[in-house]
């Protein structure tokens, strides 16, 4: 009985058939080259920004939060 089933069982397999796909590994070059410009232009308007508005602590025309003198002939 088990060579039977074995036999019966091996008449069914089904017939080969190659599906080779190629693989597209070059597709995603645009979409980095546009993340690194994105990127770049982000670091510079960073840096922009930075070179503006930065005072360094000991500059002379830095005021700090709350240093503000108070405004004359307002009672407390």
């Amino acid at each position: 009985m088990v060579g039977r089933t074995y036999v019966f069982c091996m008449a069914h397999v089904p017939q080969h058939v190659p599906r080779y796909v190629p693989a597209r590994t070059n597709d995603g070059w645009s979409i980095v080259g546009l993340v690194v410009l994105l990127t770049a232009i982000c670091i510079a308007a960073t840096v922009v920004i930075h070179k503006r508005t930065y005072k360094h602590p000991t500059d002379p025309t830095m005021q700090a939060v709350g240093d503000k003198s108070p405004v004359e002939g307002l009672a407390r």
